[in-house]
């Protein structure tokens, strides 16, 4: 479905510091916007926000599948009260793209076609290694555990993680 493929976002484990939007998702913008707010994704030649309009700390839950390219995918389920910002930055970006960006790689960028996204889920179907998923798994268990004592009871699902 070309709508399905609109929410897919292409996820990478971001440079920008562990600390600071392992997970992000970035609007596409124009080539004129300042270097400052914008960078060029040199694998497609377009640029994009330098803020992202989903970051880790937006992400409620994801889950993980096995794609047709035998890599796995991702769908973010973003936290309820932001259903509507997901929805109004993609209807004012029809057209353009989303660049996921996880620990620093850049995933494949997904374009809105005729519609936004509702519903408040950003899906990536492929390209994830399976090292790319234990290092958000360790980030999952990480935020969940924070402040906590590690019991093996708290280990998050490999397919289903909660981000707290």
């Amino acid at each position: 479905m070309k709508l399905l493929t609109l929410f897919l976002g292409t996820l990478l484990l971001c440079s920008c510091g562990s600390d600071k939007y392992p997970v992000s998702f970035h609007m596409q913008t124009g080539a004129s916007d300042s270097q400052k707010f914008s960078f060029r994704n040199e694998d497609d030649g377009y640029y994009y926000s330098k803020v992202p309009f989903i970051s880790q700390n937006d992400i409620d839950s994801y889950y993980s599948f096995r794609a047709a390219d035998n890599t796995y995918g991702a769908v973010f389920n973003i936290k309820k009260g932001l259903h509507s910002r997901v929805e109004g930055v993609t209807a004012l970006n029809l057209g353009k793209q989303i660049l996921p960006i996880v620990n620093g790689h850049r995933m494949q960028p997904m374009r809105l076609y005729n519609n936004p996204i509702k519903g408040g889920k950003l899906a990536v179907l492929g390209g994830f290694s399976p090292a790319d998923l234990a290092a958000m798994a360790e980030l999952s268990l990480r935020r969940t555990l924070k402040g906590k004592k590690p019991s093996t009871s708290s280990l998050p699902s490999p397919s289903l993680c909660f981000l707290q």
